[in-house]
């Protein structure tokens, strides 16, 4: 995959059009990914993050039995480079499965 693959998702397009995907994102990990149907829809449901949109997603992701669940998870982590990106990532995951609001 390559950055015109995220451009389908608005929630990219401030990044993309900042010059910070390459700050936030592994880029070697991003080339590496074959766009399959579960990559596209991790892609997808990622973008929202960035939208600051979560609430559905989460609520989404929930819904999927879990391996599903921890493919999509582990596919954001592998991805994402920025520490703050992703620590916010992980307390927006944590405190939505606990209850709190996102």
């Amino acid at each position: 995959m390559n950055i015109s693959d995220f451009e389908a998702y608005e929630g990219y397009w401030d990044i993309i059009d900042d010059d910070l995907f390459e700050d936030i994102f592994y880029m070697e990990c991003i080339e590496k990914l074959e766009p399959t149907e579960k990559v596209l829809k991790a892609i997808e449901l990622l973008s929202y993050f960035f939208a600051e949109d979560m609430r559905e997603v989460l609520g989404e992701i929930r819904e999927m039995n879990m391996l599903a669940q921890a493919d999509i998870f582990d596919l954001w982590f592998e991805i994402i480079k920025s520490r703050d990106y992703l620590e916010s990532l992980a307390k927006t995951i944590i405190y939505y499965s606990i209850g709190m609001p996102v």
